[in-house]
């Protein structure tokens, strides 16, 4: 994925899976934009300091690139 210099974000995802986001986010009150802003925050505050107790754990895929 490219990166400009600007604030936006382009993600591209299965039409089915962006419906279910949107509903879900719907029913708790949020846009598209505060829970991505809410989850990066989130994100990158555990990596300034390491959690204790982690309350997930990351995906198996994390740090890897497409086909590795």
């Amino acid at each position: 994925m490219s990166q400009g210099p600007s604030g936006r974000m382009v993600v591209e995802m299965e039409p089915q899976l962006k419906k279910r986001l949107y509903a879900s986010l719907a029913v708790d009150g949020l846009t598209f934009k505060q829970w991505l802003i809410w989850q990066t925050e989130r994100y990158l505050s555990g990596r300034d300091q390491p959690l204790l107790f982690a309350a997930e754990s990351l995906p198996p895929t994390y740090g890897k690139q497409r086909g590795q």
